[in-house]
């Protein structure tokens, strides 16, 4: 970094997404309004949607960007009284100010136990907009209505230094927030991803290449980039493809950028060259794969902690062992991510009795 180059997180510490839950949620707790900040597309928003399913809450999104100061503080509306007229304001009815019913979750056929109102794009607002916010995130009031008690608030925005359509906060909006900038973990985001479905190619090219998760610069003239957003678009997009057809390339291109997805789909290749998993539960011990191939093995622990059950737990289990340590802790990672309950099973605890030392040494 030049000398004439500005860390805009220098003075702070910035924390992975599963640390962040939990910061987040004291905010929320304490009605102290959080601002998440990082570069495009490493999951801001996507954290407090996970929040919100977790606390029942409606998450009402308005984005700074697009909006006017006058629908922060509601419109002008003239009538009478005592046979004057008399001016006030009307608040917008995306706003959950006090009187207002909470709707019903759909998931659950019960109504919402609260709002979670996020201010996305924050710093993407113009100095008026964010100055008409102030009431709204200090006070909690818009004009001269209350947010409902049962309302809690986030923010978030880009880097000043990502050329995101960003502008510095004002200083009396600095100190109205909770300040928490957010970096990229890809052991955190592989365990998020493992209980998302997101396709086992992909965190098999992932942990083999964990600098291709999120490799974002502010001067790329590229259409796109590589970020955990962009790979959950990828697993929408080709996780039905077995093997992918190489006509979906230019797709996959617009998705991630053209390098990375000639990378992924050659990586993607090596799956023919791997045993099934049924080949795998019939000969555990016996079956061949090419054990020299680096890319071959992350895409062995991959497939097998993707297919790990119940019912085939003994048979993988005995199988990984053939693979380095390494692999089979990712392996059981994946599994376990997306079925905490295999956990209980007892060839699963074998395997973490006979490899406990060498796991607590590896911490």
């Amino acid at each position: 970094m030049s000398r004439n180059t500005i860390d805009p997180l220098a003075n702070y510490l910035p924390v992975n997404l599963h640390d962040a839950y939990e910061l987040v949620e004291d905010c929320f707790n304490a009605k102290v309004v959080p601002n998440l900040i990082s570069s495009p597309g490493v999951g801001k928003s996507s954290l407090i949607h996970q929040i919100a399913e977790k606390w029942e809450y409606l998450v009402v999104d308005v984005r700074l960007s697009t909006i006017d100061p006058t629908e922060l503080n509601g419109f002008p509306h003239i009538w009478e009284v005592d046979g004057r007229k008399v001016a006030s304001y009307i608040p917008m009815d995306m706003f959950p100010i006090v009187g207002k019913t909470l709707p019903t979750n759909p998931t659950t056929g019960r109504a919402y136990k609260g709002w979670m109102l996020f201010l996305d794009e924050f710093n993407a607002g113009t100095l008026l907009v964010q100055a008409a916010a102030y009431k709204l995130v200090l006070d909690r009031m818009v004009g001269m209505y209350k947010l409902d008690d049962r309302c809690v608030m986030a923010t978030a925005g880009n880097l000043t230094t990502d050329k995101a359509i960003v502008n510095r906060l004002g200083t009396a909006m600095q100190s109205r927030v909770s300040h928490l900038p957010i970096k990229v973990c890809t052991e955190t985001w592989n365990f998020w991803a493992a209980a998302a479905g997101i396709d086992h190619r992909i965190l098999s090219y992932i942990k083999r290449f964990p600098e291709h998760l999120h490799k974002f610069d502010p001067n790329h003239t590229d259409l796109t980039f590589e970020c955990p957003r962009t790979w959950e678009f990828m697993s929408k997009l080709t996780k039905k493809y077995d093997p992918i057809p190489i006509s979906k390339l230019p797709l996959m291109a617009g998705t991630i950028g053209l390098g990375a997805a000639r990378q992924y789909i050659a990586f993607t290749q090596v799956y023919g060259k791997i045993p099934t998993i049924e080949e795998i539960v019939r000969n555990p011990s016996g079956v061949t794969f090419p054990e020299d191939d680096p890319s071959v093995i992350y895409a062995m622990a991959g497939l097998v902690g993707y297919h790990l059950k119940e019912s085939n737990a003994k048979e993988l289990l005995q199988f990984i062992t053939r693979l380095g340590i390494d692999h089979q802790v990712t392996a059981l990672r994946q599994s376990v991510a997306r079925e905490y309950d295999l956990l209980q099973n007892i060839h699963i605890q074998d395997w973490y009795k006979v490899n406990a030392q060498e796991l607590i040494q590896r911490k």
